[in-house]
């Protein structure tokens, strides 16, 4: 896509390399995804992306957000290690951090490595199943929390990792599929219509595989699973 035709956001992130410098440095890259036809929830449900950088603005963002539905209310991190290392993080710590925003924190531990498209080997499976286990994960915790504050200011998720391209995106896919019955593909398409250049996955066909067979097992398994155990919580 020529840079000129990009949204805002992708052309201001495309001169930006994440790294563990000062995360202070960093751009707000916080962007509000619209799912495409889904079912419809009451109250509504709104969904952010973000890298570590949109948790460090999130104080700008709630202040300057007109509209209160539209705030933050929860936060799901899935780069624990990395908010423990990186330099710049609110000098409270996140814990405090998200306590004084009023803002719910869940943590989910999941590697990001490598996969190739011919690697169905062990390693391939063992990495996809890891990503579903965590997806069971987030979904119990998060979905325990919507039944627990049913008011409309607390239905803003943000979905964030390191840099917002791999971890939370593929969580906030599957979190799309479980929560509105989308197919992976169209969850998929949600992201790419608010970030076009996000080209997520690009060189992690683990998670296509892993979302695939997410949606494959939604109804025989990945449901029925995860409302027995909110149920027992």
């Amino acid at each position: 896509m020529p840079i000129e035709d990009q949204p805002t956001l992708d052309r201001l992130l495309a001169a930006h390399q994440y790294h563990f410098g000062d995360i202070s440095d960093w751009p707000n890259d916080i962007c509000e995804i619209l799912p495409g036809e889904m079912m419809s929830l009451e109250p509504p449900e709104i969904y952010f992306l973000g890298s570590l950088a949109a948790c460090r603005h999130l104080r700008t963002h709630q202040e300057t957000v007109p509209l209160s539905y539209r705030k933050v209310s929860v936060v799901l991190s899935f780069c624990p290690r990395e908010m423990k290392r990186i330099r710049g993080q609110p000098a409270v710590g996140w814990k405090a951090w998200f306590e004084d925003l009023q803002i719910r924190w869940f943590t989910f531990d999941v590697d990001d490595p490598r996969t190739y498209l011919d690697d169905t080997n062990t390693f391939f499976q063992e990495v996809g199943n890891a990503w579903l286990s965590s997806w069971m994960d987030m979904c119990c915790a998060l979905l325990k929390h919507l039944k627990a504050t049913t008011q409309r200011e607390e239905r803003g998720i943000l979905f964030h990792c390191f840099d917002g391209v791999n971890r939370s995106s593929a969580a906030l896919c599957a979190w799309l599929i479980f929560r509105r019955q989308l197919s992976a593909e169209a969850a998929v398409q949600s992201l790419l219509t608010a970030r076009p250049t996000l080209h997520p996955w690009k060189h992690r066909p683990h998670v296509f595989w892993a979302l695939r067979t997410w949606e494959k097992n939604l109804n025989s398994f990945v449901r029925p699973r995860i409302f027995a155990a909110v149920q027992e919580l």
